[in-house]
């Protein structure tokens, strides 16, 4: 086996595709970090599978990964409590047209493997993205985005919209106050 480190690591997806990203961007997942950290740099010279990843999850994972490659962690993050900025968002720029370029599906594969493999800052920042586009939809429009079947019947809701009356906020409202619907 070969003693010299390499400064790349090939990611292998659920069908087996391997991808190539830089050792220093990849070891922003915490998974291969630990995976990783025991063995000597030298030895590490090897597909590391993942097999809960479809390979295009997998190239967007590592499309963010060398973006952010440089990114030092001192970046701030976001709180909900910071005004919004991009496009009415609290993300980055460049990780709202990221995530914005993906279709809904792309989208939540691409969190479930950001939390598979713990990369916080890609969690954080997708779940915030998620977080902004559905900010002041009513539970309706927020059921047709997440495809979710209301459990109740129409007798039951109307039940509960006339006891929570308060709660029921309609798109129009929204619309009227601003609000991205």
């Amino acid at each position: 086996m070969s003693t010299e480190v390499k400064d790349t690591l090939t990611l292998q997806s659920a069908d087996g595709t391997e991808l190539t990203v830089s050792r220093k961007a990849g070891m922003k997942c915490q998974i291969i970090n630990d995976m990783l950290g025991d063995l000597p740099e030298s030895e590490t010279d090897f597909p590391i599978p993942l097999s809960q990843i479809e390979t295009p999850t997998l190239k967007n994972v590592v499309a963010w990964l060398q973006q952010h490659e440089n990114d030092t962690g001192k970046e701030p993050k976001p709180s909900g409590m910071e005004p919004l900025g991009y496009n009415g968002s609290r993300v980055p720029q460049w990780d709202w047209e990221f995530f914005n370029g993906l279709d809904q599906m792309d989208l939540f594969a691409l969190i479930c493997a950001a939390n598979f493999l713990d990369i916080a800052d890609l969690l954080s920042l997708s779940t915030t993205f998620v977080a902004d586009q559905i900010r002041g939809m009513s539970t309706v429009r927020m059921r047709e985005y997440f495809c979710i079947e209301s459990d109740f019947t129409p007798e039951e809701e109307a039940q509960i919209r006339a006891e929570h009356e308060w709660a029921n906020i309609e798109d129009e409202n929204y619309e009227s106050q601003g609000f991205p619907l």
